[in-house]
């Protein structure tokens, strides 16, 4: 046999050890571990496009927790890289080690819009996985993960509908969103009837009433026409808010106008949280600095 064939016939387990204990990997793994934050566009081409089984290389990578650590290789972009790929090479074997990742990750790694973006790309066969978590689970942030998920899957579910109302009746600053992206129209009651029992709360915290915005664009997403009264609830959030535009200004317009209310220099952060993030980065507001404000604005509060 060839020392050619010999390195073959090796390889042919992509996790075999080498002398140091270290799992050896495809090279293009190995390049993909090291990358960084930004993954090259022509590696994940050569990924994606590869012929070869490469499902346990990149899971294995998915889950091993001292890749995540910023002391890492690639400074613990590597778990992220690998969800992306397993999502883009349509790789169903994924879904379950995705789904129980997810139960325990946390939102502000980076790790979790990664494993949120990939069982939505892979669509249909992650909803029953997914909705199976959503049901066992009694964690708030892993429900909210799995709502996040399976309420943009497209799936019409009434099992599914019946753990998003229950998630908004207990946090309907999130639940909204959820409810939106369900898209089912018997929500509108519930909605409009939280808002109406919200009262305006006026501390002036950077992120007081953002529950009144997000019932607020949800309903306007569901296609709602609320009572003058709540209106005039989101147009009094304005006001005390002083907001110069955005996602509140465009739900304003929806339902019936503006006010006069003086605008300030700044714009502050009360955004919606599926609307691009204050900082610029491209990404949605809930997946960048959405929890990093609210933390802060809890802290003002006490």
């Amino acid at each position: 046999m060839s020392d050619d064939s010999e390195a073959r016939e090796v390889s042919d387990d992509p996790l075999e050890s080498g002398e140091d204990g270290v799992p050896s990997f495809d090279p293009r793994i190995e390049r993909m571990i090291e990358s960084g934050e930004s993954l090259p566009s022509e590696l994940e081409t050569e990924i994606v496009e590869s012929s070869e089984d490469l499902t346990d290389e990149l899971v294995a990578v998915l889950t091993d927790e001292e890749l995540a650590h910023g002391q890492a290789p690639g400074e613990g972009w590597a778990p992220a890289h690998a969800a992306h790929l397993l999502a883009k090479r349509d790789d169903r074997e994924a879904i379950e080690p995705m789904v129980e990742l997810l139960q325990t990750c946390e939102p502000g790694e980076a790790l979790h819009p990664e494993l949120i973006d990939a069982l939505q790309l892979l669509g249909d066969a992650a909803f029953e996985p997914v909705l199976e978590a959503l049901q066992a689970s009694d964690d708030r942030d892993a429900r909210s993960s799995m709502l996040e998920v399976a309420t943009h899957l497209g799936v019409e579910d009434e099992a599914l509908y019946r753990e998003a109302i229950a998630f908004f009746r207990d946090d309907p600053e999130i639940g909204a969103g959820y409810l939106a992206n369900y898209g089912d129209d018997r929500a509108l009651d519930v909605l409009c009837e939280r808002l109406d029992a919200t009262d305006v709360d006026t501390s002036g915290g950077m992120l007081a009433n953002q529950d009144i915005i997000e019932i607020g664009e949800a309903i306007q997403a569901l296609g709602g026409d609320p009572d003058d009264h709540l209106i005039e609830k989101i147009r009094l959030v304005k006001r005390r808010r002083r907001r110069s535009g955005g996602g509140l200004g465009q739900l304003l317009e929806k339902f019936g106008g503006d006010d006069d209310s003086p605008e300030p220099a700044e714009t502050s952060r009360d955004i919606g949280r599926n609307e691009p993030c204050w900082c610029g980065s491209g990404d949605k507001y809930k997946h960048c600095h959405w929890r990093e404000d609210r933390r802060g604005d809890k802290k003002r509060k006490k």
